[in-house]
């Protein structure tokens, strides 16, 4: 009887959550039930091919870390992602995804879909792929992309946001995708898909505009406060710890002195590529003038 009960109460939570996940989308002049084009719904934000597009909820967590390429990247099972509100809490299951690979190669991805129905499957070539995001054309770059395709298809991600749609359900960066292989075996072409309910995300114009020439020239700590930045029309002064946790950086335990030279470097970045007018460290805290 207790375990029928639970089964009960499970569903009717389940159908409250899809409710208010309709009402959030309806709200926000999107028929959940409808095709649903990014660029055609925000397209007065966006900024044509000059710019890619992060959800803030993704530009404030640390869902892409900066960790060092040759630290093995961690396993995570539905464990709770730092995030720089505490009012929104992030689950995440996969293999950790970082600002150096898979952060670049799915905002490329968002841009290829960005003008088809969510879903729907869009084609692409590597090599395209590759120059899109300034790498180069050596072998081990086509590999890269293979297994951040395959991480970011194997994920899955919960997002609570009180203040807007409330539980998103289970979400993945990738819907699905088909590779297609050369005579060697290993996949050149795509068609890939993104996931639906990924709108929720973009829903109420809660995403981040980042100018792409500048921002995949970057180093991954430079990319993630960037994310930051530009999610915010005027960014609050963010302490170098909270930095840190939400680059999921190893040098959060480091000494006050390591963790305000790294910050300082990340802050010259940002300069020297003009994406921000001025960025210092001062008393613990990365100050940013856009």
């Amino acid at each position: 009887m207790k375990t029928e009960n639970k089964s009960t109460t499970d569903l009717v939570q389940a159908r409250q959550e899809e409710h208010r996940r309709r009402s959030y989308l309806q709200e926000k002049g999107i028929n959940p039930d409808g095709e649903m084009v990014i660029q055609d719904l925000f397209g007065r934000t966006l900024f044509g091919s000059s710019h890619r597009q992060l959800p803030n909820d993704f530009a404030r967590s640390c869902l892409f870390t900066a960790r060092h390429p040759k630290i093995p990247r961690k396993a995570f099972n539905r464990a709770k992602l730092f995030h720089i509100s505490e009012k929104i809490e992030i689950l995440y299951t996969g293999i950790e995804l970082r600002s150096i690979d898979d952060e670049l190669i799915w905002m490329q991805l968002v841009e290829y879909c960005r003008s088809a129905p969510l879903g729907d499957y869009i084609e692409f070539d590597i090599r395209q792929l590759i120059k899109d995001i300034g790498w180069g054309t050596a072998g081990t770059y086509y590999k890269k992309v293979r297994e951040s395709i395959s991480r970011m298809k194997a994920t899955e991600i919960y997002i609570k946001n009180s203040n807007a749609f409330g539980i998103s359900g289970g979400l993945s960066l990738i819907g699905d995708y088909v590779g297609y292989a050369n005579q060697d075996g290993q996949p050149t072409r795509y068609q890939i898909s993104i996931d639906k309910n990924l709108i929720l995300l973009f829903a109420g114009e809660t995403f981040t505009n980042i100018p792409w020439s500048q921002y995949k020239q970057l180093s991954p700590m430079a990319r993630r406060l960037t994310d930051y930045v530009f999610s915010h029309r005027q960014p609050n002064p963010i302490q170098v710890t909270t930095f840190l946790a939400m680059c999921g950086s190893d040098q959060i335990d480091s000494p006050s002195k390591t963790q305000n030279h790294s910050a300082k470097k990340v802050c010259a970045e940002l300069v020297d590529k003009q994406l921000v007018k001025a960025a210092f460290v001062h008393d613990g805290r990365i100050i940013v003038e856009r």
